[in-house]
């Protein structure tokens, strides 16, 4: 009797992510996303379907995003955050997040950074950089002026 484990979902809570562009121009999502280096036979720019089991819906809740240019960490984050990534279809992603933008290099009130709201469809590719994204934000609550 053979079987297989699958997981369908994995969950976190107050995490650390990042997000790193490397020195190649690359982003560290490109894995995630399923994204390679490869080329389609078709000439569309799509990658063929993957044939592995697709990863399980992932989440993040009250968690901190980090954005890094390599190994440097910029001053720019994203803080309370709830963040989900899944596949609707294996090449078809979406993403929810909610969270509150944050600087490190500068004293600001947290109340006067407003919330983002983010949602999003993008669709597997060859590079993140050419993956279609449809992409509906909002950012309120956020003060503009002194």
């Amino acid at each position: 009797m053979a079987g297989r484990l699958e997981i369908s979902r994995i969950s976190v809570d107050e995490a650390s992510l990042n997000l790193v562009r490397t020195a190649s121009g690359r982003w560290n999502l490109d894995t995630l996303l399923g994204n390679s280096a490869g080329k389609s036979g078709d000439g569309s720019g799509l990658l063929p379907l993957p044939r592995k089991v697709p990863l399980p819906y992932l989440e993040a809740t009250n968690s901190r995003i980090n954005i890094k240019n390599g190994s440097e960490k910029l001053p720019f984050s994203l803080v309370e955050t709830d963040v989900s990534f899944w596949q609707e279809e294996p090449g078809d992603w979406r993403i929810r997040l909610r969270g509150q933008p944050a600087r490190t290099d500068v004293s600001l009130d947290l109340a006067d950074t407003g919330i983002v709201r983010l949602e999003a469809s993008v669709r597997r590719t060859v590079e993140l950089r050419q993956m279609p994204v449809h992409l509906d934000l909002e950012w309120r609550e956020a003060q503009l002026g002194s």
